[in-house]
């Protein structure tokens, strides 16, 4: 009798703590339902936003691309406007020989020069007074052709000379000539282009020298 009344508590027990396990069972669950929901309600907006701030930067990109685009686009029509214009425009025929006889004048000019034919003078009839020993400057720039230079001197001094100098451009190599041409006398000097600079000069040990100086580049 005794075990029949403690079998019957213990099975009494077993089914109070089965009913308590299913409701904590069931009130976590509800619990669980009830988080779910306030994260779908809080995170839901939350990704919304993000979705179309992502969406409105990839717009904004494509709309900066766009403007690229378009800028380029207008770029290109200004050339090919530019180039249309430039085809459009013709020359006269007067404009035409006017052209020819341009090119046809710098064609001379440059044979001219090829052959030497052209010629400048770098001092003419210049009188120089020069002290003992001494020497006078007739010249001094940059020549831009290679030929030759021409001094003619009429000086009273039979110890009258004529001077070239010039640097190479690339070497810088310094070329210093000088030929005595005494009381009348001329010297000529070939020289390439650079600066050049020509003197006379004399080596008269007491009396001045005075000169008189023609000098002539060929070119």
């Amino acid at each position: 009798m005794i075990g029949e009344i403690k079998n019957g508590s213990e099975r009494k027990w077993k089914k109070v703590v089965s009913r308590t396990i299913t409701i904590a069972l069931g009130a976590i669950c509800i619990v669980l339902a009830a988080v779910l929901v306030i994260a779908l309600v809080l995170y839901t907006p939350m990704v919304a936003d993000q979705q179309s701030s992502d969406l409105q930067a990839q717009l904004a990109d494509k709309d900066s691309q766009i403007a690229s685009l378009t800028s380029q686009v207008s770029s290109l029509a200004a050339q090919v406007a530019s180039l249309q214009n430039s085809l459009d425009q013709s020359y006269s025929a007067s404009e035409v020989r006017d052209l020819l006889g341009n090119y046809s004048q710098q064609i001379v000019n440059y044979e001219a020069i090829i052959s030497l034919s052209k010629s400048v003078y770098l001092a003419q009839n210049a009188p120089v007074t020069m002290g003992v020993g001494g020497t006078a400057s007739i010249f001094s720039d940059y020549l831009g052709y290679a030929g030759y230079v021409g001094v003619q001197v009429e000086s009273n001094s039979s110890t009258t000379y004529a001077r070239v100098m010039y640097t190479l451009p690339v070497t810088e190599q310094i070329f210093d000539y000088n030929v005595t041409v005494g009381a009348s006398g001329l010297a000529v000097f070939p020289v390439l282009p650079g600066p050049i600079s020509v003197e006379v000069g004399n080596m008269e040990p007491i009396d001045i020298v005075n000169a008189t100086v023609t000098a002539i580049y060929y070119y």
